[in-house]
């Protein structure tokens, strides 16, 4: 970083690094800006008027003590997302938070965003611990199958891949294949050797006739008969049995000598790595999908094993070094959910975003504390939800940015910037302490001095012995390397270089239930049938959520003026011009759920019969035209944010006036 005193005037990325090699994606690109942008929060505010911290503090303690006593811990919420993900610190003190409150009411963008990727992870392994990634450099790779994600924009979900093209490109110089399965053919599936392009929200049909097919010859050998059981290995092949060629190609739209060739390469492959992202999560049947996507891995043997996913075991708290858990059960772990929704159970300890609205109207959740993120641009029905929160008793924002989220906050607290906190970061396998740049200006604070503050104030012990009036971003985070593979010193001498945990591979059998996979899962071999017996579109087209690059869920690294001039929804030429729609006009998009204005942009790469609007929008928000009481995966709680039946009308100009 380049600095004049306290202002941030450049950026460049650091060629040494062992992960990024200088890379830096738009993001990084922008944080000069980002960092000095004019919506910057930098003063406390008090139901909308100028405070202190210690004003505000005492006012939000003593409401929630309040609340508590009168309506039990369950009454007070906290809610973070993405803008959590490089903050370390204040996650570990959101977790002793939410445990000294003693409430269920914990929400994060984990049940709008990968649910359905957790709980497939659950049913096959037996815990949402281990998780899968794939590795380009590693030695015996092969194959790697996209579905559903592009990384070449979005830099990769639970597998990320900085620099990713130069990296694909450096994999493909090796020998490697790419493949991508997405209806689109979007920038990964440019560069890719081959791209399936299925109907939109077919993508478990053709996984499930690929597992079925290659189940068929054992194309995992030995690997795959020494990790899975004959029993589920023939409970799974009878239920695939359908899914044959010609239903595949009907249902999907690929041409059958497109599936072949894709079948083809994976078994010439061997082990291969499967990679998904929201594309194939936010789906009607993201659940089905990614457990379809874990048996493909498992049939062909490429679970922990070179030239396969690999199991990160992790530095700061080595996963490999503990004692083996109880397994989950066969179709996971379920708990009581929202007293509002008794059909939707807690995931993973948390309550389902969708029932947040609805803990609220019932009086259920009365103060909330969010972090990190806006459930007006995450939620579905996003006008609903920015009433329910204007119904709250105390609505506490912590954030960096101005926002319309944060116009509804009664305590508003200018949160410190990625630039103005130390913090642990993980890069592609490494370890690594990115370091506090400049102080945090104004009176702008970290997340943890918020969760401590309250602490202190509700007799609630957050730092664990540390005094919160002089600890430090660096005191915080020796505490969390507690458990570490090596010492606190060791990681923050590494700097951003960091340090890698050992490649190993081998180690996870010893976690799984009695040393195998399952896949065979009885509440997803029920489900199969409901991808045989899909009912008909009931609109021409389905609505793609995409990723752009240069923002991120909670905040935009683009000035408001330059995101408004990029077309809002993308369609096929085919669909435009069967419409009557031409590149730029001003469009209608509809489903059951609502209706978005936006203008049109006629893209080739669009798949037929799919149009694609960002998520995660304060300009046009497609979680209008998504539903909290539709679609909603029991197993999971996460909604329908993808192949959602839409149609698309050009407006008038009389319309655009009004």
């Amino acid at each position: 970083m380049e600095l004049e005193g306290d202002q941030v005037v450049g950026v460049r990325g650091d060629a040494e690094h062992p992960a990024s090699h200088g890379y830096l994606c738009q993001k990084g690109h922008r944080l000069p800006w980002f960092h000095h942008r004019p919506e910057r929060l930098d003063h406390p505010l008090l139901r909308g008027n100028p405070t202190t911290w210690d004003e505000s503090l005492d006012d939000l303690a003593a409401l929630i003590r309040a609340t508590v006593d009168e309506h039990g811990p369950d009454s007070v919420g906290v809610y973070h997302a993405s803008g959590m993900a490089g903050d370390t610190a204040g996650m570990a003190a959101i977790q002793r938070f939410v445990n000294g409150i003693g409430t269920r009411q914990r929400y994060s963008a984990m049940t709008v965003d990968h649910a359905p990727a957790m709980r497939a992870q659950e049913l096959v392994t037996g815990s949402a611990e281990l998780l899968p990634t794939w590795v380009p450099e590693h030695d015996g790779n092969q194959l790697v199958l996209f579905v559903g994600c592009n990384p070449v924009v979005s830099h990769g979900y639970f597998t990320i891949l900085p620099d990713p093209i130069r990296r694909l490109r450096a994999f493909q110089h090796r020998g490697g294949q790419v493949w991508v399965i997405d209806p689109r053919r979007t920038k990964t599936a440019e560069l890719a050797d081959g791209h399936v392009a299925p109907r939109a929200g077919t993508d478990a049909v053709l996984l499930a006739w690929l597992v079925r097919e290659l189940l068929a010859v054992e194309a995992g050998g030995d690997e795959l008969r020494r990790t899975t059981s004959a029993d589920e290995r023939r409970r799974l092949a009878d239920a695939l049995a359908p899914f044959d060629r010609p239903f595949t190609a009907a249902r999907t739209g690929v041409p059958e000598v497109e599936l072949d060739a894709l079948l083809a390469a994976i078994r010439a492959a061997g082990p291969i790595g499967v990679v998904t992202g929201s594309g194939l999560l936010f789906a009607p049947d993201g659940l089905i999908a990614e457990w379809l996507r874990w048996a493909l891995m498992a049939v062909t043997g490429s679970l922990d094993v070179r030239g396969g996913m690999f199991f990160n075991p992790g530095w700061t708290s080595p996963i490999e070094q503990r004692e083996p858990w109880t397994p989950a059960p066969e179709d996971g772990t379920f708990a009581p959910g929202p007293k509002s929704r008794p059909e939707l159970p807690l995931v993973f300890g948390e309550m389902p975003c969708v029932a947040m609205a609805d803990e609220i109207e019932a009086g259920n959740l009365r103060v909330l504390v969010i972090a990190g993120g806006s459930p007006l641009t995450a939620f579905p029905d996003p006008e609903r939800v920015a009433a329910a929160l204007g119904k709250l008793d105390a609505l506490a924002v912590i954030d960096i940015v101005s926002s319309p989220l944060t116009e509804l906050a009664t305590h508003l607290y200018p949160g410190a910037g990625p630039l103005e906190r130390t913090n642990i970061q993980a890069w592609n396998g490494r370890t690594g302490v990115a370091p506090t740049v400049v102080a945090p200006a104004a009176e702008r604070r970290p997340t943890w001095k918020l969760f401590s503050g309250l602490g202190q104030r509700l007799d609630i012990e957050i730092l664990r012995g540390l005094d919160p009036d002089t600890a430090t971003d660096d005191d915080i985070l020796r505490r969390v390397l507690s458990r570490a593979r090596g010492t606190a010193d060791e990681l923050f001498a590494a700097g951003t270089h960091g340090v890698a945990p050992p490649e190993l591979y081998g180690w996870v059998e010893r976690f799984l239930p009695d040393g195998r996979w399952r896949i065979a899962a009885p509440s997803m071999l029920a489900r199969l049938p409901e991808l045989l017996d899909a009912a008909p579109n009931p609109r021409p087209l389905q609505l793609l959520c995409t990723r752009i690059t240069a923002t991120k869920n909670s905040n935009d690294y683009l000035p408001a003026d330059r995101l408004a001039q990029r077309p809002a929804v993308s369609l096929h030429p085919d669909d435009a011009a069967a419409l009557g729609i031409a590149d730029g006009d001003p469009v209608t998009v509809e489903s059951d759920a609502g209706a978005v204005d936006c203008a049109a942009r006629v893209d080739p790469a669009s798949g037929r019969g799919a149009v694609s609007i960002v998520h995660g929008s304060n300009i046009t928000n497609v979680t209008r035209l998504t539903s909290p009481n539709t679609g909603v995966d029991p197993l999971t709680g996460e909604p329908v944010m993808t192949a959602v039946p839409v149609s698309v009308r050009r407006r008038e100009l009389q319309e655009v006036d009004a």
